[in-house]
């Protein structure tokens, strides 16, 4: 039987047990629904938590040895996704990193407006190409070059899809988002498997990518460090913050 609940929240955790229970206390503290709290480890952390007692938290049982500029942190999500639907009866799905906190509540009193105003248009033509090596969102050596030599970028090319790209702290995905997201890569493992290779952040690109395509947007409720205060943060839930 499923264990139902409101938000699935998912984070990748790396090190640091400690750092994890402050961002377990900042969760219980902010976020006002039902939830619960599932971690995609690597080998470290798995061995550190696996036999932990911790109330409203899930460790799955597939440790994933993680690194920057690599698919394996989309692994991590994507992996966490699988999880979700095969053990969870949830509506929704939430993206955390190690480094994200909540620095508003979320309620039932805001969770529909933040829903609505966090939804995320933009996207990029099939055809797009960086026109700086500076580019910030596409800085060419660490992420538009390897992702340019993709198989998921020839799929994109292909199919004259849209891309999109932001932070995948935050991201949102509705039960049924993450339902066609499991459908099109049973149906794509090739192309799945060649996404874990990539080394770049296919965690940024991926799942923003395919949602803009199928459903014409994306929600993201996070935000970088420092713009808090800021017209930009006046619906924003989370921040990303350096350890």
């Amino acid at each position: 039987m499923k264990i139902k609940t409101k938000f699935v929240v998912s984070i990748n955790v790396y090190d640091d047990v400690d750092y994890l229970y402050t961002q377990l206390e900042n969760i219980r503290d902010y976020l006002k629904l039902d939830y619960l709290v599932l971690l995609n480890c690597n080998n470290l952390m798995y061995d550190l938590l696996k036999s932990k007692n911790i109330p409203n938290v899930y460790v799955n049982p597939n440790p994933i040895d993680k690194k920057r500029f690599c698919g394996t942190l989309f692994k991590g999500i994507y992996e966490n996704i699988i999880f979700s639907l095969k053990n969870f009866e949830f509506e929704y799905f939430l993206v955390m990193s190690s480094k994200t906190f909540f620095f508003k509540v979320l309620g039932s009193g805001n969770i529909d407006s933040s829903l609505k105003n966090n939804r995320s248009k933009f996207s990029y033509p099939t055809d797009y190409q960086p026109d700086s090596r500076k580019h910030t969102i596409w800085p060419r050596k660490q992420i538009w070059k390897p992702f340019s030599r993709s198989g998921f970028y020839k799929f994109i090319k292909t199919n004259n899809m849209k891309i999109q790209k932001c932070m995948h702290e935050g991201l949102v995905l509705r039960n049924t988002e993450c339902e066609d997201l499991k459908n099109f890569f049973d149906k794509n493992q090739n192309l799945l498997d060649s996404i874990y290779k990539t080394k770049t952040a296919m965690e940024e690109i991926v799942i923003p990518t395919l949602c803009v395509n199928w459903y014409g947007f994306t929600h993201g409720f996070g935000m970088w460090p420092g713009y808090e205060n800021s017209e930009f943060s006046k619906y924003k839930i989370l921040h990303k913050v350096e350890k």
